[in-house]
Formats: C-alpha cells, sequence, structure tokens
C-alpha cells in the first residue's frame, strides 16, 4: 500500500464509510473487532493528520473534550482509489462537501446517462492526486498515457 500502513488504511477506509469519527469510536468498531487497537489508533491518528490524510476538530462535551476526525480530500482520494465501484455512490452522499463541485452535481451525470463515465473520471481524478502526492507532478507525456491507458474502459 502505497505511503501508509495497512492499519492506517483501516483507519481512513473506516472514516469513509462512516464519517467523522474519534479514536475510541475506530478501534472499538473497525470490524472485525478490535483490527486496530487503542493504542494503534491513538497512535496512527497524529501521522494522518501530519501527513495530510485527515484534519481533527476538537469539540467540547459535558465531561471532556472529545477530538474528532475527518477525511482530507487526499485521504478521500487514497480509499477512493481502492474502493470498489458498487460504494461509489455511498461515498459521493458521505463526503460531498468535500469535493462538491463534483459531488454535488452528481444528479447531471444521473439525468445525462453518463453516471458510469463520471465515476470512472472520479477514479482518475483519485489516481492523479495520489500519483502527484507520492512520486510527484507527471509532465504532459506521462499525463497523456496515464489517461490514455486509464479511459481504455470507455
Amino acid at each position: 500500500m502505497v505511503g501508509i500502513t495497512p492499519s492506517a488504511f483501516k483507519i481512513l477506509r473506516y472514516i469513509e464509510l462512516n464519517g467523522p469519527s474519534t479514536a475510541y469510536d475506530m478501534s472499538k468498531k473497525i470490524e472485525p473487532p478490535p483490527v486496530v487497537s487503542d493504542k494503534t489508533a491513538y497512535t496512527l491518528l497524529p501521522r494522518l493528520v501530519k501527513n495530510g490524510f485527515l484534519t481533527v476538530v476538537t469539540k467540547r462535551t459535558k465531561t471532556r473534550l472529545k477530538k474528532e476526525y475527518s477525511l482530507t480530500v487526499l485521504g478521500l482520494s487514497l480509499v477512493l482509489d481502492r474502493t470498489k465501484p458498487e460504494e461509489y455512490k455511498l461515498i459521493i452522499e458521505r463526503w460531498a462537501d468535500l469535493v462538491p463541485l463534483v459531488t454535488g452535481k452528481w444528479s447531471i451525470f444521473i439525468k445525462g446517462g453518463v453516471e458510469d463515465r463520471a465515476l470512472k473520471m472520479l477514479e482518475l481524478a483519485a489516481s492523479f492526486v495520489l500519483n502527484d502526492v507520492f512520486h510527484g507532478p507527471m509532465d504532459l507525456s506521462q499525463s497523456r498515457d496515464f489517461v490514455e491507458m486509464f479511459s481504455q474502459d470507455f
């Protein structure tokens, strides 16, 4: 897995499917329990924030402060790149506020009968983001080759 451990990916995947979560939620609810221990969650979460995969918001409850972790565009790109196409709709709905220019207008793709193509392009965009982060920007010829290879299914 490029750039992260399997345990870190499980955390990102959990947040992708369940929305913003606390470390406690993740260490107690990731299936099959406990894939990620309390110690692992509390160790990995700050690293994922530092590396730009997650953001953290501290909320006050009646008795204490609670940190809630959410995906960034980079984190969403990483998990989306490894998400099954049949799960895209759920992810698009859950994370519409993160990439509103694409997901906020999803009904246009459905009405136009091009939802499958839009899903492919969303997958391509996620791959571009990840490539830039982990391997550096592509030059123009690499970009064309990448798009050509990816769009062969069209």
